[in-house]
């Protein structure tokens, strides 16, 4: 069991994880089923994961696609003047 948890650990410290996702990567890891759960609670108990945290870094995130996708809209509306000026440009 502690060989998967170190794994766990390790995969928790690199970025925020949902509990759904660690369990998934815990069975990818071929990890015995009656160790998933064990696992969890200890990562949760020693703050390697933790739901808030999660939500309030997926919600920073959410709010970054929101700008990058207005952003992107708004220069693809530039574009589209510039290149309806340069066939105008052209005749």
């Amino acid at each position: 069991m502690e060989e998967f948890f170190i794994k766990a650990s390790y995969y928790c410290s690199l970025s925020e994880h949902c509990v759904k996702k660690v369990k998934e990567k815990l069975v990818q890891w071929e990890t015995p089923k009656e160790f998933v759960q064990p696992i969890i609670d200890k990562l949760i108990e020693d703050d390697y994961m933790n739901e808030e945290r999660f939500e309030e870094v997926l919600g920073e995130i959410s709010g970054m696609e929101k700008v990058k996708v207005w952003q992107s809209e708004d220069t693809r509306r530039d574009r589209d003047v510039i290149w309806f000026n340069a066939l105008l440009r052209r005749k």
